[in-house]
């Protein structure tokens, strides 16, 4: 529950899903990892956390929260340094 609201006030001060479940689309942040279509293995026309694994999975704005195929839930509670700055200056912060 704790990461689903981060996520969600990570919206609300301005950051986007580094990834959108399709893989088609990205935010605008210069330095986050983006995990593309292509890495839908099983086809099912959405990317799994398993997926893209090392390609953003653990960051607290990717498109989807764990749920694992193997059961396993890790944290997704990465910011990149370029997602703090947009924080950090996001105007209802101030």
């Amino acid at each position: 529950m704790g990461e689903t609201a981060a996520h969600e006030m990570g919206h609300f001060l301005g950051l986007f899903h580094t990834s959108e479940y399709t893989g088609s689309s990205h935010d605008p942040v210069v330095d986050t990892p983006e995990c593309s279509g292509s890495r839908d293995v099983n086809g099912s026309g959405s990317l799994e956390v398993e997926e893209c694994a090392g390609l953003g999975d653990d960051n607290l704005m990717f498109w989807t929260p764990f749920n694992s195929w193997m059961g396993i839930h890790p944290a997704q509670d990465v910011l990149t340094q370029d997602q703090r700055t947009v924080l950090r200056y996001a105007p209802i912060a101030q």
